[in-house]
């Protein structure tokens, strides 16, 4: 059997090749793509604390990992991801002040504002797209704002971000040349900010500028500009994608799995629970790609110093040594060891909180808003990006609350 990330299986969630992985093949190599893969949940957490024998460095995707003129720093300065100790670890403690205490108090009243706004939108019975008409749209809104985002900017940049992910293969240029945009804009917003410092103290880019702490030996550390950039563009894009591809599989499983639907309809305090058990069976990234810097002996196998390396965290996520029944959609799973869907160790999703947040809110709103809803499964589209799960276009028809709910 053959795993092949690029193909129409692995955008569709290649879980019986996963399975085949974790039982045959849990240190997999792929020769003619040049990757080794790890897809026991096991091993996936252990590489992915260990992030000085497996870096990422020299990118976090098979593309990038296996171009050689691809730099992750260099390419894109100030996004974490692309770090290592002890680097990382000063950006770590820099970036860790940017969300004041009133800042996430607000984001929770703005993302319920938002999420009520754009479902206000779509009537009773009339097809929307769930994904490119609202949840890529509110959360991009939301992020935007917590950046500090003007509302009559906040469309080119969403725009922008789009182009820069799904722009294609063969359109790299449209993709480079959105990435620049973005950081030219992030880069006058930064000026601004420094310009004006008591505009909006409270949104990130107010509080990446006044971030710095004195190490040990007495030395003060704060943020570059570009890396405030990078720091934004990895956030606005952890922030909505992350978001958009959970919310977007969460309406499509309870479509598929009714009984889970009502039973959320039924008892709302299980929404935290769904998220994390949405995040478990459909994981909004399917692998985090690392490069090897010694040779690893593990499974009677060695990878080799150099190598590329895939931690298949939609594989791990099904891990029946760990998660009972993992094929099996629940949203009352009381899991004894966590999923890997927002990764572990010091390249934890930098946008977790705020998915988790988005993510319990739009559901609380949508229990409001709809009793039921039906997706049309023939004209659903999945994403097809690099390491990404979960659909562009969801087509769906909500179905608003029965008189006789709505006056109980």
């Amino acid at each position: 059997m053959e795993f092949d990330p690029f193909s129409a299986e692995y955008f569709d969630g290649a879980y019986d090749t996963f399975r085949w992985m974790r039982d045959e093949a849990p240190l997999y190599h792929n020769l003619d793509l040049g990757f080794y893969a790890l897809s026991r949940w096991e091993d996936v957490q252990s590489a992915l604390r260990d992030c000085v024998t497996f870096s990422s460095g020299e990118g976090v995707t098979l593309p990038q990992l296996n171009n050689p003129e691809f730099k992750g720093v260099a390419h894109t300065p100030g996004a974490m991801l692309f770090y290592d100790p002890p680097d990382h670890t000063r950006l770590r403690n820099l970036t860790k002040t940017a969300f004041t205490a009133r800042a996430v108090s607000q984001l929770e009243v703005l993302i319920r504002r938002l999420t009520s706004q754009y479902l206000e939108r779509f009537g009773d019975g009339a097809e929307f797209d769930f994904v490119d008409d609202f949840s890529t749209r509110f959360t991009a809104d939301a992020v935007s704002a917590l950046l500090g985002v003007p509302e009559s900017d906040r469309d080119l940049v969403w725009r922008l971000c789009d182009d820069f992910i799904y722009a294609g293969e063969g359109h790299e240029a449209k993709s480079a040349s959105a990435q620049l945009q973005v950081y030219e804009y992030f880069s006058a917003l930064v000026a601004e900010r420094r310009a004006h410092p008591d505009r909006d103290p409270d949104d990130v880019v107010s509080s990446l500028i006044r971030a710095a702490y004195v190490d040990e030996n007495g030395e003060r550390h704060s943020l570059s500009d570009a890396e405030i950039c990078g720091y934004c563009f990895l956030l606005y894009l952890a922030g909505t994608e992350t978001t958009a591809r959970l919310l977007g599989s969460a309406v499509v499983e309870f479509d598929r799995h009714p009984d889970q639907w009502r039973r959320l309809r039924d008892d709302p305090t299980l929404i935290p629970s769904a998220v994390e058990e949405i995040g478990r069976y459909a994981p909004p990234a399917q692998y985090l790609g690392r490069r090897v810097t010694r040779d690893v002996a593990i499974h009677d196998q060695v990878i080799p110093q150099g190598a590329t390396l895939l931690l298949l965290i939609a594989a791990a996520n099904r891990d029946e040594r760990v998660f009972p029944a993992p094929d099996t959609f629940d949203i009352t799973r009381k899991n004894a060891r966590p999923p890997c869907t927002f990764g572990v160790g010091p390249h934890t999703c930098l946008g977790m909180n705020i998915a988790r947040l988005e993510a319990r809110v739009a559901l609380e709103e949508i229990l409001k808003s709809w009793y039921d809803f039906e997706i049309d499964h023939t004209r659903l589209v999945r994403t097809q990006n690099v390491n990404l799960l979960g659909y562009s276009n969801v087509p769906l028809k909500p179905i608003r609350m029965p008189a006789l709910e709505s006056n109980r």
